[in-house]
């Protein structure tokens, strides 16, 4: 058995986080842990308009609800809600990720980066991806790039590892 008994797979519903996911399976089987899906609302997407009309508590309810319903059905077959945690939080997604794996004591996260080549080039792969530079702890951050249509890549290549 290895030290690693728990993964945080951090999900933002996008192509990368749908294609990363046999990869997070894998990776808990080989190490024989648990993964818990966090996805962290982000209150600055906010439309103005909505707070316009609206009070900014209805308009977060609602974010949340959503965020909500999304990642009760996020991965179901890959993940079952039965068996993977879920976990739902609001702020600065860097902040609520790092936050959520000190408290909960993950000991590892596995998440995409949308970070493109010239950014990781110009920055560092770390420094592009807030999430690793705030955690004090395991992190592999991995791009996985989807192939074009008709063609099928193979692996993923990784990006950064703390």
């Amino acid at each position: 058995m290895s030290s690693i008994g728990s993964i945080l797979y951090p999900v933002d519903f996008s192509p990368s986080c749908i294609a990363m996911a046999p990869y997070v399976k894998r990776a808990a089987a080989l190490l024989e842990a648990r993964v818990s899906l966090v996805h962290v609302v982000d209150p600055t997407g906010y439309n103005g308009l909505q707070l316009y009309v609206r009070p900014i508590s209805e308009v977060s309810e609602e974010h949340l609800a959503i965020g909500r319903d999304r990642l009760e059905s996020f991965l179901t077959a890959e993940f079952p809600t039965a068996e993977f945690a879920r976990i739902l939080t609001s702020g600065d997604a860097a902040t609520e990720i790092a936050r959520v794996a000190r408290e909960d004591r993950f000991d590892l996260i596995i998440m995409p980066t949308h970070s493109g080549i010239f950014r990781q080039m110009l920055l560092g792969s770390t420094t592009a991806n807030p999430e690793i530079r705030i955690c004090r702890f395991n992190s592999i951050c991995v791009k996985k790039s989807i192939p074009p249509k008709g063609r099928r890549r193979i692996g993923a290549s990784p990006i950064s590892s703390r």
